[in-house]
């Protein structure tokens, strides 16, 4: 069974009245690959920020 490393739940971002992603949920299981890709400008760095802890985040839970 797989556990889960990585967990967001109902995140949701903004810069002012720029809204980056809103309710997003994201969950990351153990011996997993996982990617996170777009065009530019979309929050992926943004997301990987709040994971790690450096950016605040507007909505509600992010677990590691």
């Amino acid at each position: 069974m797989t556990r889960t490393l990585i967990e967001v739940r109902g995140l949701t971002k903004s810069y002012g009245k720029q809204l980056v992603f809103q309710d997003l949920n994201l969950a990351i299981q153990e011996h997993s690959l996982t990617t996170i890709y777009g065009p530019s400008g979309v929050g992926k760095t943004t997301l990987l920020k709040i994971m790690g802890g450096t950016s605040d985040l507007s909505g509600r839970k992010c677990f590691i």
